[in-house]
């Protein structure tokens, strides 16, 4: 096998000859480039296609030459990524599986990138071995993005409530020379930590999916599955990639879709926390005190998310004449 990519088609689909449209097709012939003996899968959400969102993509005979089409049903885009990892995992023989076989993820709702910039990290990041998982990070052209307001006042609180020395390692840059930038695990400074482009090893990958999936936020949970509590370190080798200022799906009223990934994004962090910690509780009691406390500090951080995010998008609650 090697590698295969895996596109996931943008849920609200393009139309024939706009930006989208143009990125896409780019982003599959880098895939063409990098990966010669692979097509990319591109992984197709039904309600797209009977939206009639997907007829500009399945109109061009490219759709039919240049790559496969795995049709699912999934509740978001999120979803389609378990859907896409399992039809490649499902056709595997594991017995033959190898560390050189990897399974790519891109997201295909991209709007703008700095092209120059872009696809030369992308087919470094699409090539890329010797990790078993390689994260795509990148920057926002848009600092009120949804992408950027989600993560600044919704994402990196969270996490540092609920996981703090996950948190902590996925933000640490010790510099070059440092003894721990010596080791075998490089600490990496990520900037995304929901980010969708994902490069890992086929046989990581099945190692963690063996505990909890969700239909969201899969990137957060694999780093926090990753994380060795114990020994204060990553379970795997783990490193980053920067692929430049992106730009991506901003269809949606970005209020409601701020709240909405922030909620989701709480919700899995609390049930994995209980999850985890659970059981390394002798006294029940200390664990739920120290879930309520946890949790009444989560509960503070969303809301103060909210207010800030609405204020910085001009919405600010209307004063009542006292």
């Amino acid at each position: 096998m090697s590698t295969q990519v895996v596109i996931i088609f943008p849920y609200s689909g393009f139309t024939k000859d706009d930006k989208r449209d143009e990125l896409f097709w780019k982003m599959v012939d880098c895939c063409l480039r990098e990966i010669k003996t692979q097509k990319p899968i591109i992984v197709l959400n039904r309600d797209t296609e009977r939206r009639g969102k997907a007829k500009a993509f399945l109109d061009n005979p490219r759709s039919i030459s240049d790559v496969v089409i795995h049709r699912c049903w999934a509740v978001d885009t999120c979803q389609m990524w378990l859907s896409g990892w399992g039809l490649v995992l499902d056709k595997l023989d594991e017995s033959k599986v190898t560390d050189e076989d990897r399974i790519v993820q891109l997201p295909g709702d991209i709007d703008t990138v700095n092209s120059d910039v872009f696809f030369n990290e992308l087919g470094a990041f699409i090539s890329r071995g010797g990790y078993d998982i390689v994260i795509g990070d990148f920057e926002s052209e848009d600092m009120f993005s949804a992408k950027e307001l989600i993560d600044l006042y919704g994402t990196y609180a969270l996490m540092a409530n609920w996981f703090p020395d996950v948190a902590q390692a996925c933000r640490y840059d010790p510099g070059k020379n440092s003894e721990l930038a010596k080791s075998h695990r490089v600490p990496f400074k990520l900037n995304r930590f929901r980010s969708e482009f994902l490069n890992i090893r086929v046989g990581t990958l099945n190692s963690l999916l063996k505990v909890r999936k969700f239909a969201y936020e899969q990137t957060l949970n694999m780093l926090i599955r990753s994380w060795d509590e114990a020994n204060k370190d990553w379970k795997y080798n783990i490193t980053k990639m920067n692929l430049g200022d992106i730009s991506d799906d901003n269809s949606f009223r970005k209020y409601q879709d701020c709240l909405d990934q922030i909620e989701r994004t709480e919700r899995m962090l609390k049930l994995l926390w209980r999850e985890i910690y659970e059981s390394r509780y002798q006294n029940q009691q200390d664990f739920i005190d120290e879930y309520d406390q946890l949790d009444r500090r989560s509960t503070s951080i969303r809301e103060n998310a909210r207010i800030i995010i609405r204020n910085i998008l001009g919405l600010a609650p209307r004063l009542e004449p006292e």
